[in-house]
């Protein structure tokens, strides 16, 4: 099986946090594989203004009008 992720670390991530669109760093990710290896999800741990949030891959967007985009 092959994975391809969204993002690599020290990729630059948007992500909604409190109804504001917010500019972090990708700085870890786990990755959750099905036992029947037909799906995966990708966990993201993000530094932003000195705090760290917890995203699935899903809910990042590479630039902000991405983001908005898909509100």
């Amino acid at each position: 099986m092959t994975i391809g992720t969204k993002f690599n670390i020290g990729d630059e991530v948007w992500f909604m946090d409190k109804n504001k669109p917010i500019k972090g760093i990708a700085i870890k990710l786990d990755i959750d594989i099905a036992r029947t290896g037909d799906w995966y999800i990708e966990h993201y741990k993000v530094e932003a203004n000195g705090f760290q949030f917890c995203k699935i891959g899903q809910n990042l967007f590479p630039t902000k009008e991405e983001l908005l985009k898909s509100l």
